[in-house]
C-alpha cells in the first residue's frame, strides 16, 4: 500500500534522494566546505609564522639596542660614571637608534621603571617626562604594561599595544 500526501509519493522522494542533482550539490558543498577549511588553516598557519618572524626581529633589534648600552651601564658599575652620565649617553646612543623596515619609519625608544620615558627618537619632548598614564588609541597603558611585563619576565616578554610610528604617521 502505498501512502499519497498532497501528490508525493513515497516513490518520488526515494527517487529525488538518488537523483545525480542531490549527490552534485552535495559534493559541491563539501568540497567547498573543505576548501574553505583547509585554506582557512593554511592562512592561520602563514600568519602564525609572520608574527613568529616579526618577533624574532624584535628580538634582535632589543639584543643589539641592549649590547650598545651594556659597556655604558658596566662603567656604571664599576663605578667609572655616575648615574647621570650613563643616562645622557645611554640617550644619546639609544635616540639614533631609527631604522626603516617594511612597515616604515621605526626606532629603539626606553623608559624607566617608574614610567619616565628617556628615549624617545620621534617624540623627544617626552623624553624625561612622565608616561606613566600614556595610553594607546584602545586606552591600553603603554609604559604600565611594558613595565609589568619585564618585571613579570625578565627572561623576556611580549606586550601588544597600538601606537604611530611616528606624530604624522596613521599606520
Amino acid at each position: 500500500m502505498m501512502r499519497r500526501f498532497a501528490g508525493f509519493s513515497s516513490t518520488k522522494a526515494y527517487e529525488i534522494f538518488r537523483s545525480p542533482v542531490l549527490y552534485i550539490i552535495l559534493l559541491v558543498f563539501l568540497s567547498a566546505t573543505g576548501s574553505i577549511l583547509t585554506s582557512r588553516y593554511y592562512i592561520n598557519l602563514m600568519f602564525e609564522r609572520v608574527e613568529a618572524q616579526y618577533r624574532q626581529r624584535i628580538v634582535s633589534i632589543a639584543t643589539i639596542a641592549r649590547n650598545a648600552i651594556e659597556p655604558i651601564i658596566v662603567k656604571v658599575r664599576t663605578k667609572e660614571i655616575g648615574k647621570d652620565e650613563a643616562i645622557r649617553q645611554i640617550r644619546t646612543l639609544v635616540r639614533n637608534m631609527t631604522y626603516t623596515d617594511q612597515d616604515g619609519k621605526n626606532y629603539v625608544f626606553m623608559s624607566s621603571y617608574k614610567g619616565v620615558m628617556l628615549v624617545q627618537p620621534y617624540e623627544p619632548e617626552r623624553e624625561m617626562t612622565d608616561q606613566w598614564l600614556f595610553k594607546d588609541v584602545n586606552g591600553v597603558y603603554i609604559v604600565q604594561g611594558l613595565i609589568k611585563t619585564a618585571r613579570e619576565h625578565p627572561e623576556g616578554s611580549f606586550f601588544r599595544y597600538t601606537y604611530y610610528r611616528t606624530p604624522d604617521d596613521s599606520t
